[in-house]
């Protein structure tokens, strides 16, 4: 049987939807069961508080304490799910977002490195924050096109700020431990840092609109709003921080 042009386009378009939907449900029902074991182990786990914890000390028969890794099934489960992402994005024809989602793998890949390259570590609720952030980005936000609903970006400014803060707070403290002259003297550094990335954030975007002729900044207004979320989510952080002091050096 003989097609016109205009009717193997539109076949091969059905196909590209058939494809893509498949993919998406695909997608869905591999987010669902990775969700739903999480949250099972979870549930299971919290009264022992092991996930919160990224090492717990095991003491073998020689007395030699050794450091099990209790955060290898998180990482695995996150690399799933971005590696979907790239590839959905992709599909997608989202080149940009794939690109930024492929980034964001790698430099992730980098951060397992040095993790098993060394004794750094940061604890598994900061860890899964992160991996919530990077998640709601790429995958429902880019994918599932969540930024046009009217509220997703300024909530996920909050909360990405929020997570990004208390991760890098987490490895100056490990890298350096610093001794703190006072709450006030810890609260100011907390805050000051968390600014400093929703700034960083907003330069990248303002970069990524300038290079890719992308719409991440709509305008002046979009832009103030946005660093007053992230000044929300660096004022969050520096208020749990500062009240969960037990695991950080103050001098009174």
């Amino acid at each position: 049987m003989y097609l016109s042009q205009s009717d193997r386009l539109k076949v091969h378009t059905i196909n590209i939807r058939t494809s893509t939907i498949l993919f998406n449900f695909i997608l869905l029902c591999t987010i669902v069961c990775l969700s739903v074991k999480t949250l099972f182990s979870a549930v299971f786990t919290f009264y022992s508080m092991e996930i919160w914890e990224s090492y717990i000390l095991d003491e073998v028969n020689s007395g030699e304490i050794t450091m099990t890794n209790k955060y290898s099934k998180i990482n695995l489960w996150f690399v799933i799910i971005q590696a979907f992402t790239v590839v959905g994005l992709f599909i997608n024809k989202q080149n940009n977002n794939a690109l930024e989602a492929l980034m964001i793998f790698v430099i992730f890949y980098i951060f397992i490195y040095l993790e098993k390259r060394s004794t750094l570590s940061v604890e598994n609720h900061i860890r899964i924050l992160v991996m919530l952030t990077i998640i709601a980005n790429n995958l429902i936000g880019h994918f599932f096109n969540a930024y046009s609903l009217k509220y997703f970006d300024k909530v996920l400014h909050i909360f990405g700020t929020f997570s990004f803060t208390l991760f890098a707070f987490s490895i100056i403290n490990k890298l350096y431990n610093p001794i703190y002259k006072s709450k006030w003297f810890m609260f100011i550094v907390i805050l000051a840092l968390g600014v400093s990335f929703g700034t960083i954030y907003e330069i990248i975007e303002f970069a990524q609109d300038s290079i890719f002729s992308t719409n991440n900044q709509a305008g002046l207004k979009d832009t103030n709003w946005d660093l007053i979320a992230d000044i929300t989510g660096a004022f969050l952080a520096a208020v749990y921080l500062t009240l969960y002091e037990k695991n950080h050096q103050i001098l009174w």
